[in-house]
């Protein structure tokens, strides 16, 4: 398989080419933001250039009236401006006949009763920003410019938008594929090791000389392979010298009782002959089990703890912030309480029941901390309490217990301590109280 179809059907191709299509909607999504930006910059300055326009109009109208306005005008047309940028006018009377201007016709989406602005398109093509208004009862008003610099802009943005991203494009992609081919080579030499054991592959994986992370994962990879293969040499080593010692001296004992079957029992004979058959095989299941165990991963296990120290512990560190926020700590713990568990873990589930009811019981509030054997932990407060339509989802993520607190916290802190709760064989619930609430966590709880 060539280097090209390889990498074409593998991660490595597809990351490569992921890369190479992201960077083509980066440069997209870059080159809308900044087209849309200048065009919204260019609309602006139109519009203030023809609203600048049309109120000075609208002064000379008021001051000089309709003759006055049309010889400004005509000077207004004959003038050639400096940025190649053509004003365009329409003025008429109340009757819709043109009293001077360039434009022939009154543009139908523009309303000067309303003031309407908007783009329009000339016969020739020229499009153009214009803005219409009544200056009087009988007279109306259109001032448009046209877009030919704005537009020009924008075509020299998109030409060089293009430029840079296929510079950009083919950058990315000239790297990637490079980096691609890199890690595909690495991944190929590595695969080789694996399927065909040879030690001369390793080697070469061993003495991978990159300094980047891959190169470290290539050499590690190496030294791995090398040990296993020499565990797997001296672990058939190892198996060929307990079968071949113990099978010899099973060999003469199954030899002496076939001797020894001319001259007794048949019977028993045969049995014990099947019973060193029976050891024979124990042994091979024994070998095979070993085998297994050795490929598992170590167990995450629990350590036996005292939860009622570990509560103990908590309510002393609560005790100033509890202070701090007016509220009182009361604890009935009791002797210590050995379980098995997580001991970071159950802090946290007691934290954020601890938490939870310093952040919804008011100044001058109670809570109560109860560790008892079982274990049996119980939390209870004599805040406002728990909404009994809300009670049924508490447990539930992003629901919070009352809907008028500040909006602090996500609404996954009792969900957190429940499930750490059933991660240690307890189940959580809330319980009927006359006021406030009432957590308990306890084993073989129904909830």
């Amino acid at each position: 398989m060539t280097t090209r179809r390889r990498l074409r059907h593998s991660i490595v191709g597809r990351v490569a080419l992921g890369a190479l299509l992201l960077s083509l909607v980066a440069a997209a999504v870059l080159f809308a933001v900044a087209y849309g930006t200048v065009s919204a910059v260019a609309t602006k300055g139109l519009q203030r250039a023809v609203d600048t326009d049309l109120a000075g109009l609208a002064d000379i109208a008021a001051t000089g009236g309709a003759a006055d306005l049309t010889a400004r005008i005509a000077d207004r047309l004959a003038m050639t401006p400096g940025d190649s940028r053509q004003s365009h006018y329409l003025l008429i009377d109340a009757a819709g006949r043109k009293i001077a201007g360039d434009l022939t016709d009154w543009p139908a989406s523009l309303s000067a009763d309303r003031s309407d602005a908007g783009y329009l398109a000339l016969p020739d093509g020229t499009r153009l920003y214009a803005r219409a208004t009544r200056l009087s009862p009988n007279l109306a008003l259109v001032v448009g410019r046209d877009d030919r610099p704005e537009r020009a802009l924008l075509d020299r943005l998109t030409i060089s938008f293009a430029l840079a991203s296929l510079v950009v494009v083919l950058t990315v992609s000239l790297l990637t594929w490079r980096n691609a081919r890199t890690l595909s080579d690495r991944i190929d030499r590595i695969g080789a090791a694996l399927r065909t054991g040879d030690s001369a592959a390793m080697e070469l994986l061993v003495e991978d000389a990159g300094q980047d992370e891959l190169a470290e994962v290539t050499r590690r990879s190496g030294v791995a392979l090398r040990r296993m293969q020499a565990l797997a040499v001296s672990y058939r080593q190892v198996s060929d010298h307990v079968a071949h010692e113990i099978r010899t001296p099973l060999a003469h004992l199954d030899r002496r009782l076939l001797d020894l079957r001319e001259s007794a029992d048949g019977r028993t004979v045969d049995r014990a002959r099947q019973d060193i058959a029976d050891i024979v095989r124990l042994l091979e299941s024994l070998l095979d089990i070993a085998a297994s165990e050795a490929q598992r991963d170590d167990p995450s296990g629990m350590t036996e703890l005292d939860i009622a120290g570990i509560a103990r512990e908590l309510a002393e560190l609560y005790d100033d912030s509890m202070e701090d926020a007016g509220l009182s700590l009361e604890t009935n713990i009791g002797a210590p309480v050995p379980m098995r568990g997580d001991a970071m873990q159950l802090r946290r589930m007691l934290t954020n029941l601890l938490d939870n009811a310093v952040k919804y019981v008011p100044p001058g509030g109670l809570i109560r901390l109860s560790v008892q054997e079982g274990p049996t932990i119980i939390i209870e407060d004599d805040g406002p309490g728990i909404p009994v339509d809300r009670r049924q989802t508490i447990f539930d993520r992003f629901v919070r217990g009352n809907a008028g607190t500040n909006g602090h916290g996500h609404g996954l802190g009792l969900t957190l301590a429940r499930a750490i709760a059933e991660r240690h064989g307890l189940t959580m619930m809330l319980d009927d109280a006359p006021r406030g609430c009432r957590f308990r966590i306890a084993p073989g709880l129904v909830s």
